[in-house]
């Protein structure tokens, strides 16, 4: 789960917004392409003043104490699952040399009962530590990294970030260049947005202005006579 930090694109300083602005103020015109290209051209650079930062997913969650208390937990309840999966094995291999040294078919049928039935509990307690330890996991992942996001937000407006990125790599520096993390690195996408500041996101802008530059381009079909 570990990204590649990237810039911002240049888009940002095409002046969108003056343009849609100049656009829906004249919608009873019907302008042409020309006009469009003209007004692309002509559309004065917004400020730049983009303050972007960066954190590594990873690092951050191994840093948080909190982590560390989850993965002790976990640690501990998965230990008790295991010593009750020894237990029952135990059981087992004593039933099985039981079995073997059974002298007559009822005292065999008996013993293979009483493993069936040490089979099945296995099997459920199997699943039930399954269900628990990943409901454990999931629930506490998502209740960290929604308090990562909330001190992400919280930093970032009291210090004028417009956006913040998250990527994942390696902590430990022996790490940095395993042949592992760096395969993964080349084969993994950009980072994830974890906060942006209104306006940043100029998807709705890019997509009107597509709109608007298709319907001042598009001549209506012909009407065959």
């Amino acid at each position: 789960m570990k990204k590649t930090a990237i810039g911002l694109t240049a888009l940002a300083t095409l002046g969108l917004t003056t343009y849609l602005g100049s656009h829906l103020r004249a919608q009873n015109q019907q302008p042409h392409a020309g006009q469009v290209q003209q007004t692309l051209a002509t559309a004065p650079a917004a400020p730049l003043r983009t303050r972007i930062a960066v954190i590594n997913l990873q690092q951050v969650i191994k840093q948080y104490q909190k982590w560390a208390n989850f993965e002790t937990s976990y640690k501990n309840l998965y230990g008790q699952y295991n010593a009750e999966f020894e237990r029952k094995k135990a059981v087992g291999m004593d039933l099985k040399t039981q079995l073997d040294k059974a002298a007559d078919d009822p005292t065999r049928e008996k013993i293979q009962l009483q493993i069936k039935d040490l089979e099945r509990k296995v099997q459920d307690l199997g699943e039930d530590a399954k269900k628990q330890l990943g409901k454990m996991r999931d629930d506490q992942a998502q209740q960290i990294y929604l308090e990562v996001e909330q001190a992400v937000q919280a930093y970032a407006r009291a210090n004028d970030i417009e956006m913040v990125l998250h990527f994942n790599d390696a902590v430990a520096q022996a790490d940095y260049y395993h042949p592992l993390n760096v395969q993964r690195k080349l084969q993994t996408g950009a980072c994830m947005p974890m906060y942006v500041a209104p306006g940043m996101d100029i998807t709705n802008t890019i997509s009107a202005m597509l709109n608007q530059r298709l319907g001042a381009t598009s001549a209506p079909p012909s009407v065959p006579r």
